[in-house]
């Protein structure tokens, strides 16, 4: 039994093998310069967003990318919840007083959105040829769906970058001032909109290998890669917080007012990230982590950690 039973290992490993060798392959381009559209454009079906604020979120988005031969890259962004108060924590906190018709404003809170646009520049370009790379195979089949063991020039950016973020939300409030406490409810709410500068770095790493797989009929398949690793710091010049509004009577919240048991701001702010950048027709995955400019206090904070999936609308010819 002991025999038979190393011969089952045996062979199996001898398989095993088998199937992790290296197939042959015929290189048909080598160009990183061809790794990314020059146009792209996609829907989110989700982001998942868990702050200090509105403590956690889930929504959709639309994106946008565009560059000028690698050199010069545009980002456009949009995410919100998928309709007002849903699934937004901070904005879903006054859906009993809506339906109640007891809101504590007489205006309703402000759905969750975020705006982000913004450009890289190219500061320096290294190409490194000859570097290894996984072809995958995309058929479901042969050597667990992906090849081993082939080569291509990869090419790694150092990029400055720098952009707008604009992001309107609800805060919740513990308390509010004397003057504002006209009853009604309990749930104290304000809207914020908030404005933010950002400047950093990253660096895009990216290839393109066309080969034509030799054996098993494999034929022609492609390994293509576009990332960027990215930081951040951010100023927020404006950054608003509503009055409290109530049958005509408006009471203002002093943002600096922290003695009283309002809120304060704080205007500065720092992410780190990593993107799954466009290639061509490829879904995007990524994810950031950071402070952002926010008011603070009272369990209010600029803190957060972002997943998003984005999948591929429209990819204009590689260029």
């Amino acid at each position: 039994m002991k025999n038979i039973l190393s011969a089952f290992f045996c062979l199996a490993i001898i398989t095993q093998l088998g199937y992790s060798q290296d197939l042959e392959y015929e290189t048909v381009s080598d160009d990183p310069g061809k790794a990314i559209s020059q146009l792209y454009v996609g829907i989110e079906p989700i982001f998942l967003d868990a702050n200090g604020i509105n403590k956690f979120a889930m929504g959709w988005g639309l994106y946008g990318h565009y560059h000028v031969k690698q050199n010069l890259m545009f980002q456009a962004r949009m995410q919100t919840p998928y309709w007002r108060g849903i699934i937004d924590a901070a904005n879903y906190s006054t859906m009993s007083d809506r339906k109640g018709n007891t809101l504590f404003n007489d205006y309703n809170p402000k759905q969750l959105m975020y705006i982000d646009l913004n450009a890289s520049y190219k500061l320096l370009r290294k190409d490194r040829p000859h570097r290894p790379v996984i072809i995958p195979l995309g058929n479901g089949g042969e050597i667990n769906n992906y090849i081993d063991g082939a080569y291509a020039t990869k090419r790694y950016q150092l990029m400055a970058r720098g952009g707008v973020l604009m992001r309107n939300t609800t805060v919740a409030l513990d308390k509010v001032p004397a003057a504002a406490d006209w009853g009604g409810s309990s749930n104290y709410y304000t809207n914020m909109t908030s404005t933010s500068i950002y400047a950093g770095v990253s660096i895009n790493k990216m290839w393109e290998l066309v080969a034509n797989i030799t054996e098993l009929d494999i034929g022609r398949e492609i390994a293509r890669m576009h990332k960027s690793y990215y930081i951040d710091l951010m100023f927020a010049p404006v950054m608003d917080v509503k009055d409290l509004s109530n049958n005509g009577k408006t009471v203002p919240i002093i943002g600096d007012d922290t003695d009283n048991g309002y809120l304060k701001k704080n205007r500065l702010g720092a992410r780190i990230g990593v993107a799954n950048m466009p290639e061509y027709k490829n879904n995007l995955t990524g994810w950031e982590l950071g402070i952002f400019p926010s008011v603070v206090g009272n369990g209010n904070s600029g803190f957060f950690f972002k997943w998003w999936w984005i999948f591929d609308v429209y990819s204009s010819d590689k260029t």
